[in-house]
């Protein structure tokens, strides 16, 4: 499928629907004049747009109209008739709520509901009783939201280890996030790029995660599956609020225990009138201790040799974030918002790798071993924000936002390595690589809604995105530390610039409330530059002009059965490292350089969805279709009898069929059950640069969760996953080198999680326990052939995955219900708390 194929798709999308909505206008046979409006909030007062509002009539309860929520959690129905009404409001993951006795007459033709807040507990509000509760997982017309206060499997771990939790996501020991498969994803923090990894992130500070496989014209188009964006935790309560939490934990790997795991956060928020400051502080201590193998077999011009690896080493850091916030609430229409983080960074790693190299005959060709040590350096990250939200009071829907960020991050460090040789001589050599790096990211975007027809909604946008990659290499050899000299033929400095220049528009609307429709366009000019210092000319590709349509279909045949479907078309670009042509040859055995020449990759991603909601059933299941070409791939090759070099080309296409389930179910008022899986296959096509074992893959993932709501204020959460062998195009490296191409064993684990509250829920103490059984490791088999040679290979790596933590927080709440408050989404509403 090529680019005009999708704009036809696009240009048939919007005729039909705008015919349809053409059609249904003209229906209209009364004399609509009353009009219902108000604001639909979460249970943390934050507005939820796609919200489904129908206007019903008291006595059999059929629709009369309705309409959806937008981005500021508002609504309105207008022209209708004058009456009595009964109104419902819905949203997947929560239980409808009922409005009774809205009547509009003449004298009063309009009727404002205020503000409609779901709740965790049953609350009565205005007369009506409201029985809702946030599900673990919830389903929105472009999106997946995983709410990470329900996982307590994940109370004092970090970001990582809350994706791992996540349907449809994997991450590997080196951290790398995948999703549906592929690791070309786009991860955001409060919707904005970041330095940060998910290690980074203390799970603590982690309100929600929200997975886009088919993200609306609004967002960037990078990630070829789509885009993880997490969303960081913000109290906007009245008064004075604050919570701590401690934690400690032990890690284990066969019959060793390894101490020394520590966590802290503290956080504070307080809110009076128009000011709403918060501020937090997270800590937390670390230390992993990791474990690898590698054998391979090596041919190359009809000579056979054998490699085998052993490896152990450990890494430990201390990392600190700091992040404070203050809104300003300038009146009804205006706010303000600042925030800034900083983040220190110290991180250490020591380890140690036996090589030997032996033929056929088991004659020793070499023997070494090799040590390396990474000190404790601290670096430093920070970001800073800006925000101006502008909400009409005379056109109902219509917002400006202006957002501005900037980040840098500096990562520096220094590998000290030593080379003991054993085989065919007796010699030592020393070598220091001095590492200083620094990345800075900003972005400026403007984003404009504003309602159009007949219930229509228009938002159009521009964006900014700048990133800038600086890398400093210095060499010293020797043999000792203390007697180095220079190496300035191996010394390296690159720069990456890219700055992406784009614009959006995206129309949406719904006809008769059932069916709910948008539409968008992205059209981005993207610009890449790569420095080497090596090289006597930058390269400098020519500008990337591209167009990305996105189309959403929704239709809720009632309140238990909707479908949905979703299409977008994605870039994934090549990063820095990808291109640097620099051979690391940290790695003697195991060399890895990057690709000038490699192009930006594309997908055309289709989803179709369906949900079913009922009582205390909650069901979903959507199939999906990805065409990729000119897929970013790692590949290895040998160069000679004992050393393979591992870099980066385009493969031609791919196709990629799946289909995901996700069922939730009440068993008893205390236990609820969570089952997702998915199944999906791939297809390459890729010449003759794989083995034809390496074209067809289909994989497969379970993951269940049990919740159990106890007597006592106690909550037990079991949880499981499994993974079928599956293909992998980018195979972890063995430290700095390793495989491309290869298929990864099956991999399950089992989680538990225990936490009892105290004093009306303000103190609790969690334990968690990761990966019961010590089952978390990874097994990769890489092979490739060339003209004149061939390798096998088979690596094996594990860590101290088994993990015990205990955690004590407490939360200070003081604020006053039934007062008027002011907050970011809707300044001028009442609500009681």
């Amino acid at each position: 499928m090529n680019k005009k194929s999708s704009y036809y798709i696009l240009m048939i999308c919007s005729l039909f629907l705008l015919s349809k909505q053409a059609q249904a206008q003209t229906k209209a046979t009364e004399n609509p004049i009353g009009v219902i409006s108000g604001t639909i909030t979460d249970e943390d007062d934050k507005p939820l747009d796609y919200v489904t509002v129908a206007a019903l009539k008291p006595s059999d309860s059929s629709l009369v109209a309705g309409s959806i929520s937008d981005e500021k959690g508002k609504i309105k129905i207008d022209k209708l008739p004058l009456g009595t009404y009964l109104l419902r409001i819905t949203y997947i993951g929560y239980k409808p709520i009922f409005l009774s006795n809205i009547v509009l007459t003449a004298e009063k033709p309009t009727y404002s509901f205020g503000k409609q807040q779901f709740k965790t507990t049953a609350t009565k509000l205005e007369g009506v009783t409201i029985a809702a509760e946030k599900e673990m997982i919830q389903n929105n017309l472009d999106k997946r939201v995983f709410n990470v206060d329900k996982d307590i499997v994940t109370t004092g771990a970090t970001g990582e280890d809350v994706l791992s939790n996540i349907p449809s996501v994997s991450v590997d020991l080196d951290g790398n996030v995948s999703l549906r498969g592929s690791e070309s994803v786009t991860i955001l923090v409060n919707g904005r790029p970041t330095n940060l990894t998910m290690s980074e992130i203390p799970a603590e500070s982690i309100e929600k995660i929200e997975v886009v496989t088919n993200p609306s014209a609004k967002y960037d188009p990078d990630g070829v599956s789509g885009i993880i964006n997490v969303v960081l935790k913000k109290e906007k309560k009245l008064g004075l609020n604050a919570s701590v939490s401690l934690g400690t934990g032990i890690t284990n790997y066969k019959k060793n225990f390894y101490f020394g795991n520590y966590s802290a956060s503290a956080s504070l928020n307080f809110m009076y009138n128009k000011v709403n400051f918060y501020v937090s502080y997270n800590f937390r201590r670390f230390s992993m201790h990791h474990f690898s193998d590698l054998e391979r077999d090596n041919v190359f011009n009809n000579d056979t040799t054998f490699l085998t690896q052993t490896g152990t080493g450990n890494s430990s850091g201390m990392p600190q974030n700091v992040r404070a916030g203050l809104d300003y609430f300038i009146n009804d229409a205006n706010t303000i918002s600042f925030d800034f983080s900083f983040r220190r960074r110290g991180f250490g790693n020591k380890s140690e790798i036996n090589y030997l190299t032996t033929k056929q005959l088991y004659d020793t060709v070499s023997y070494y071993d090799q040590i390396s040590e990474v000190p404790v350096i601290g670096s430093n990250s920070w970001s800073g924000g800006f925000n101006y939200s502008y909400t009409s009071q005379k056109v109902k829907g219509q917002t400006l936002s202006i957002d501005l960020s900037f980040s840098q991050s500096d990562r520096n460090n220094q590998n000290n390595m030593e080379q003991i040789f054993y085989y065919p001589t007796n010699r030592h050599f020393v070598q220091k690589s001095i590492t200083d790096a620094a990345n800075y990211r900003g972005t400026a975007q403007l984003d404009f809604v504003t309602p159009i027809g007949n219930g229509g909604r228009l938002e159009t946008g521009y964006k900014f995105n700048y990133q800038m990659d600086k890398d400093d290499y210095r060499y010293f050899v020797g043999e000792d530390l203390t007697q180095l000299v220079s190496d300035s033929t191996r010394d390296n400095s690159s720069k990456y610039i890219q700055y992406i220049n784009a614009v959006y528009l995206i129309y949406s609307n719904s006809i008769r409330t059932k069916f709910k429709y948008q539409v968008g366009l992205r059209a981005e000019l993207a610009n890449i530059q790569s420095q080497l210092a090596t090289e006597s000319e930058d390269y400098i590709p020519k500008p990337y002009f591209n167009v990305f349509p996105t189309v959403h279909l929704r239709y809720d045949f009632n309140d238990i059965h909707s479908i949905q479907f979703g299409y977008s078309m994605r870039v994934g670009r090549p990063r820095g490292p990808q291109l640097n042509p620099y051979l690391n040859d940290a790695d003697k055995l195991n060399l890895s350089q990057g690709n000038r020449k490699l192009k930006p990759e594309f997908t055309q991603s289709f989803d179709l969805g369906y949900l079913f909601m009922k009582n205390k059933t909650s069901l979903s299941a959507s199939i999906f279709y990805r065409y990729r070409y000119d897929i970013i791939s790692r590949y290895t090759i040998l160069i000679n009898d004992s050393t393979t070099l591992t870099t980066y080309q385009n493969l031609n296409n791919s196709h990629s069929y799946g289909l995901e389930l996700s069922y939730q179910q009440d068993i008893f008022k205390f236990w609820k059950l969570s089952l997702t899986g998915s199944l999906y296959q791939m297809f390459v096509n890729a010449d003759s640069l794989y083995d034809n074992t390496l074209a067809n893959n289909v994989t497969a993932q379970l993951r269940l969760n049990n919740n159990f709501e106890l007597k006592y204020d106690i909550q037990i959460q079991l949880s499981a996953y499994y993974r079928s062998p599956t293909l992998t195009l980018n195979s972890m490296g063995f430290e700095s080198g390793g495989a491309g191409q290869g298929t990864m064993a099956a991999t399950w684990g089992m989680d538990f999680g225990f936490k009892k509250s105290f004093f009306k829920k303000a103190l609790s103490i969690s334990l968690r326990v990761s990966d019961i059984f010590g089952t978390n490791q990874v097994s990769v088999e890489s092979f490739g052939t060339t003209s004149n040679s061939s390798f096998y290979s088979k690596m094996y790596r594990y860590r101290d995955s088994r993990q015990f933590w205990i955690t004590v927080s407490y939360q200070l709440v003081n604020y006053k219900t039934k007062r008027k408050i002011r907050t970011i989404d809707d300044p001028a509403d009442d609500y009681e708390q």
